[in-house]
């Protein structure tokens, strides 16, 4: 997990962050539900989420397989992406994008 002030995230995490929020994509199997994604996020050592999940895919990152997850922060133009490992066991990656 990620402290202090945002850092800009790797480049191919903000492509994937753009394309699966472009397409709409909500390939996430039972995290579409709000109670698991909870359940997933604090799992893994994250906060719940502050809003409803936008987007999300199967991603790799750092060779570890994972979840993209979009959400909603509450704030126009601005999200949290959040990559859990497909088991919910660790967070990959937890970022906010946006203005």
């Amino acid at each position: 997990v990620l402290t202090g002030p945002p850092a800009r995230p790797p480049t191919d995490l903000a492509s994937a962050i753009g394309r699966v929020l472009a397409a709409g994509t909500r390939d996430v199997g039972e995290l579409s539900a709000p109670a698991r994604l909870d359940s997933c996020l604090i799992r893994s050592g994250a906060p719940a989420a502050a809003g409803p999940l936008l987007a999300g895919r199967p991603i790799r990152l750092g060779g570890v397989d994972g979840l993209l997850l979009v959400i909603s922060t509450g704030t126009k133009g601005r999200v949290r992406a959040v990559v859990p490992t497909t088991d919910c066991g660790r967070i990959l990656a937890d970022v906010t994008v946006g203005g």
